[in-house]
């Protein structure tokens, strides 16, 4: 086979290796984008006691769409942050987890992030949701409550996190604020960030850097204290 021929086919396997690496990461994001969506209308649901179905769920999409269409024909202004439930924090320990691994959703009204959080630190998990940390505490509860994210996906904006930002952890038994202390780069092998503190703590951990290409080497920590309420 001509060289010339030969490097046609080379460049041809290569984009389409290409085409299809994209194609694979722009169905993991439609699916992330889909399952956050529709959990986050689900949560809302059960904080009003309400089942939640498909048809409420188009229907408040449909809003959303519209209200999105309006304010870029500059019709209403922008929107504010994600609002948190009304509920204060308990002094008890919220009832157990859920059957299907519901733990709560975690806001970041500065950042704009609002994102469903589920128990346990697996791929399956962390592919569309942030996982809480097994073995440590929940929201409400005396300890360390440890959540982890891709950095590349879910705690992409984690970068722009900054000391005394509020984050909510918002549950079905009540919504717990944090503020932010610290922000640290650490190993992976650094457990001692999971550590319980002397007060309620919440500890958010990703991959660090942010655009590394492949494994990266370092985790990205923000620590947080429990607000009283």
């Amino acid at each position: 086979m001509p060289v010339s021929k030969f490097r046609r086919w080379a460049e041809r396997l290569v984009l389409l290796a290409g085409l299809s690496g994209i194609g694979i990461w722009a169905a993991s994001r439609v699916s992330t984008i889909i399952y956050q969506s529709w959990q986050s209308f689900a949560f809302e649901c059960r904080l009003q006691q309400k089942a939640p179905t498909l048809l409420d769920y188009a229907a408040e999409q449909g809003k959303r769409l519209i209200a999105a269409e309006e304010r870029w024909c500059g019709l209403a202004s922008e929107p504010s942050t994600i609002a948190a439930p009304a509920a204060a924090p308990r002094p008890h320990p919220p009832r157990p987890t859920p059957r299907d691994g519901l733990v709560g959703r975690l806001v970041i009204p500065r950042l704009h992030l609002g994102e469903i959080v589920r128990e346990g630190d697996g791929a399956g998990t962390l592919s569309v949701a942030l996982g809480h940390i097994p073995g440590t505490a929940f929201p409400g509860q005396e300890g360390n409550v440890g959540v982890a994210g891709h950095r590349d996906t879910l705690f992409r904006s984690l970068r722009s996190i900054e000391k005394n930002d509020n984050i909510q952890f918002q549950t079905l038994t009540g919504s717990y604020n944090y503020r932010v202390d610290s922000v640290e780069i650490v190993k992976p092998t650094d457990v001692a960030v999971l550590a319980p503190g002397s007060k309620p703590q919440l500890t958010l951990v990703t991959c660090y850097p942010f655009y590394y290409v492949g494994a990266a080497p370092d985790r990205f920590i923000v620590k947080a204290h429990l607000v009283s309420p």
